[in-house]
C-alpha cells in the first residue's frame, strides 16, 4: 500500500509506473535476502525523500542500494533506507552515489569496532558540521568516537561541539596554529578533517597543564573534553587514519557489492530468496486472477440493480426468516412437552422436509 502510494504521488502517476515498480520489486527479490514486502517500504521510503522524480529506474536503484545495504550492515530494510535516506540528504549525495556512500559505511563498519546500526546514528547526529565535513570525513570521525568506546549519542554529540567550537573560537584556534582567523576557517571548510588533524598537533605540542586548560577553555569538559583528550592522545591519528583509509576503499563503490555476494552464499540467504520466489509465484497467480474476478464483481453488481433479481432475493430472504421462525417454534414446542429427543427425531425430520418444501413452494410462486 505505502508503495502505491509512493508511485502516485511520486511518478508519472500512470498505471504503466505502478506495474514496472511492482515488477522490478519483485524480480528483485530473487536476487537479495530481503523480501519484496520489504523492497517495497524502501520504495515508499524513496518516494518520501523525493526520489520519485528520478522515475521508476531511480526507485529501483535506490531500493536495491539500500537492500544491499541492509544485508551487509545487518540492520532492518526500513532502518537502513530511512536512514541512507535522511543522509543522502544532508550531504547532498547524488543518487548515482548512492552504491558509493553504502559501500562507505560498509568498509568503515568492517575495519573499526562500530556496528552498522550505530555508525549510522553518529553520522546522522554529527551531520555536515556547517559545511566543514562530506559523507567519508563524517564516517571516519564517527567510527573513531566508537573505536574510543564513547556511545553513539556521546560522540554524535561531542563531534558536533567540537566543530561548533572550532567555528566560533576561530580566533582562538588560529593563534595556537599560528596562522589567521580567515586561513583557518577556510581550512575548516575545505577540508574539516585536516583542520582537526592540525588543531590535535597544536596541542600536542603544548605542556600538560596548559593542553587541559585550553581543552576546557576551548572545547568545555565533560564526555567532549574526554573525546578531545582521546583523540589527542592517540599521537599518531592511528584509529583515524584507519578509518579514513576506509573511506577510500569504500568511495571505491565495490565493498558492499563484494560483501553482498558473499552473505548471499550462505544458507540463511538462500532460504529467504527461496521463500521470495515462491512469493512472487503466488502475487502473479493473484494477479491472474484478479482480471477475471474483477469482471465477475462487475457483472454481479450489475445484476444486483435488475428490479426481478432484487425481488428474488428480498422473497428468499423472507421465506428463510419464515422457516427459521417456524423450526424455533417447533423446537420450542417439543421441549415444552418434555419428549425425549431420541424418539421424537423421525417426527422432526419429517416435519423439515414438509417445511423445506412450502419454502420452495412458497418461493416460486412469489416469483
Amino acid at each position: 500500500a505505502k508503495t502505491t502510494e509512493f508511485t502516485r504521488g511520486e511518478l508519472a502517476k500512470t498505471k504503466g509506473d505502478i506495474d514496472a515498480l511492482g515488477r522490478s520489486i519483485l524480480n528483485m527479490s530473487l536476487r537479495v535476502d530481503v523480501s519484496a514486502v520489504e523492497l517495497a517500504k524502501i520504495a515508499a521510503i524513496a518516494g518520501q525523500q523525493g526520489l520519485g522524480r528520478f522515475g521508476v529506474e531511480g526507485v529501483v536503484a535506490f531500493t536495491e542500494s539500500v537492500a544491499r545495504m541492509s544485508s551487509v550492515l545487518d540492520v532492518t530494510a526500513e532502518e537502513a533506507g530511512d536512514n541512507i535516506g535522511k543522509i543522502i540528504n544532508i550531504f547532498k549525495v547524488p543518487l548515482n552515489e548512492v552504491e558509493k556512500a553504502v559501500s562507505i559505511f560498509n568498509e568503515v563498519s568492517n575495519r573499526s569496532t562500530a556496528s552498522g546500526t550505530d555508525l549510522l546514528d553518529v553520522v546522522k547526529r554529527i551531520g555536515d558540521a556547517a559545511g566543514a565535513l562530506d559523507l567519508e570525513g563524517a564516517a571516519a570521525l564517527a567510527a573513531t568516537g566508537l573505536d574510543f568506546g564513547q556511545s553513539p549519542e556521546v560522540v554524535g554529540t561531542s563531534f558536533a561541539k567540537v566543530f561548533s567550537a572550532l567555528f566560533e573560537d576561530a580566533e582562538k584556534f588560529s593563534k595556537i596554529l599560528g596562522t589567521t582567523p580567515d586561513v583557518f576557517i577556510a581550512k575548516l571548510r575545505n577540508d574539516g578533517v585536516g583542520a582537526v588533524k592540525e588543531v590535535l598537533a597544536a596541542f600536542r605540542n603544548l605542556d600538560p597543564i596548559s593542553q587541559q586548560q585550553q581543552i576546557v577553555k576551548l572545547f568545555g569538559g565533560g564526555r567532549i573534553g574526554a573525546l578531545v583528550n582521546k583523540l589527542i592522545q592517540d599521537t599518531t591519528n592511528t584509529a583515524l587514519e584507519r578509518n579514513l583509509e576506509a573511506d577510500r576503499v569504500g568511495a571505491g563503490g565495490l565493498s558492499a557489492i563484494k560483501e553482498q555476494a558473499t552473505v548471499l552464499n550462505t544458507l540463511t540467504a538462500q532460504a529467504e530468496i527461496l521463500r521470495n520466489s515462491l512469493f512472487k509465484l503466488g502475487a502473479e497467480g493473484a494477479q491472474a486472477l484478479l482480471t477475471p474476478l474483477t469482471q465477475y464483481t462487475a457483472q454481479l453488481s450489475k445484476a444486483l440493480q435488475e428490479p426481478g433479481v432484487r425481488s428474488f432475493i428480498t422473497a428468499a430472504v423472507s421465506a428463510l426468516g419464515d422457516l427459521i421462525n417456524t423450526v424455533v417454534a417447533a423446537i420450542k414446542f417439543v421441549g415444552d412437552l418434555n419428549i425425549n429427543w431420541e424418539n421424537f427425531v423421525k417426527v422432526i425430520e419429517f416435519f423439515l422436509k414438509i417445511k423445506i418444501a412450502e419454502f420452495l413452494i412458497g418461493l416460486i410462486a412469489r416469483i
